[in-house]
């Protein structure tokens, strides 16, 4: 294999394959950050620790690690919900964003235990995150309800209307998370 080979992005196939060797083989991964959905706690280019977990040991607040489609996706789990057919759904929603979604429990590779930047590392174990994650959790759920998205919708419940009561709950989540999170990055 040479050189050029090594830096070449895994193809759709191989990388979904990749992925599910890692969720299945339950280790513990590294990946970098190329989005902003979950600033300013991570950012592009920071490194994310993600660990294994069971379904049942998720926690409102927890960052988790979610494959959708060919991507991996960092966002904030908020409540999991049964839907009319009996499955489970896991409402998730990035810290800088007004949108959430829904999806399956087979789409968690698992918890972020660890966020490495170049000016900070975060271990999310720790305090002050042990406290911080839950409660942008319990916003971002509140900005979810509000928006009535924990409402049944056919087999599934709906997804991000930002025309609906909750974006208030948005730019209130966002005007106290955003400089809580800042403050304390700044002194931690």
């Amino acid at each position: 294999m040479g050189e050029n080979d090594a830096n070449r992005e895994l193809r759709p196939p191989l990388k979904s394959a990749v992925l599910k060797l890692w969720r299945d083989g339950q280790r513990e991964f590294t990946l970098r950050l190329e989005g902003r959905s979950m600033d300013p706690v991570a950012l592009p280019g920071h490194r994310v620790t993600i660990n294994p977990l069971s379904p049942g040991d998720l926690c409102c607040g927890d960052i988790l690690a979610l494959q959708q489609g060919e991507t991996v996706v960092v966002h904030r789990f908020l409540m999991a919900r049964t839907a009319g057919d009996g499955r489970r759904w896991y409402c998730q929603m990035g810290d800088n964003s007004p949108a959430w979604s829904w999806v399956l429990p087979d789409t968690v590779l698992g918890r972020v235990a660890a966020i490495d930047g170049p000016e900070r590392s975060l271990h999310l174990s720790r305090r002050p995150w042990t406290w911080v994650n839950p409660l942008a959790g319990r916003l971002g759920k509140w900005r979810v309800l509000l928006a009535g998205g924990g409402r049944r919708d056919g087999n599934g419940f709906r997804d991000a209307n930002p025309r609906k009561p909750g974006h208030m709950a948005h730019r209130l989540k966002r005007s106290l998370m955003a400089p809580l999170i800042r403050l304390i990055l700044r002194h931690h």
